[in-house]
């Protein structure tokens, strides 16, 4: 008796903690079939207390014996119904949570503030800025010539589209890249703002087609660009 009480206690208990960890609608259905289950096991474990005041004398017999096996099946059933359960309730609090409209609000800002668009988005600086919102940040196919190569400005809503919010904040932490992209300013740029940003580039819709890909020095690009002279010699 005491060890199912035991099961059915640390079952609603660790479950109930991992509720605390986990905010998603879509665990909602789950989380009520959860609490089903364990209300089950509290039944079983009352069925067997009632039998054993009831009948006494056979508490050794080969009846309650039967029975209690019967009821450990059942127990048995419950306890691995609820973990399934629990690993699919994981599985979808792993996906990333709806986008808030707030925080894309101030990710706009922020990209159109910090000169993501003058490179990422296409025509924005020879339009002054004239450029739809739904195009921005696709990425470009005016090249950035110099030393290092021709470098193309990448679609960032392609980048991130297969990112959860965590992975671009780390990702964007401990970015490097080739000039002219300012990497530096992007590893400087607050958690918060980060996730502002996020936030707005998912809110774009249809991430649309990946921008050229990076050519090597020497390599004669076949789209206009614009030539960076070497550096100063410092010696």
């Amino acid at each position: 008796m005491q060890t199912l009480l035991c099961i059915g206690k640390d079952l609603t208990c660790a479950y109930w903690r991992y509720l605390q960890h986990c905010s998603l609608e879509p665990i909602v259905e789950i989380h009520k079939i959860l609490i089903v289950l364990c209300g089950c096991i509290s039944s079983i474990v009352v069925n067997v207390h009632q039998y054993q005041q009831a009948m006494p004398w056979v508490q050794k017999g080969r009846c309650l014996y039967d029975y209690r096996e019967r009821i450990m099946k059942r127990l048995r059933l419950v306890i691995a119904s609820s973990v399934i359960l629990t690993s699919v309730a994981g599985q979808v609090g792993a996906t990333e949570p709806a986008l808030n409209s707030n925080m894309a609000d101030r990710g706009r800002y922020i990209a159109q503030v910090s000169g993501c668009n003058d490179c990422h988005t296409p025509g924005y600086l020879l339009n002054d800025g004239n450029v739809p919102v739904e195009q921005w940040l696709s990425g470009d196919s005016f090249g950035w010539r110099g030393p290092w190569g021709t470098t193309y400005p990448p679609n960032l809503r392609l980048f991130v589209s297969n990112m959860t919010e965590d992975e671009w904040v780390i990702t964007a932490k401990s970015l490097r890249r080739r000039p002219p992209m300012p990497w530096f300013n992007l590893n400087a740029m607050s958690k918060p703002d980060l996730r502002a940003l996020y936030q707005f580039m998912r809110s774009l819709g249809e991430p649309g087609q990946p921008a050229p890909v990076y050519l090597p020095p020497g390599e004669e690009p076949k789209t206009p660009y614009a030539l960076f002279p070497s550096p100063p010699n410092k010696d």
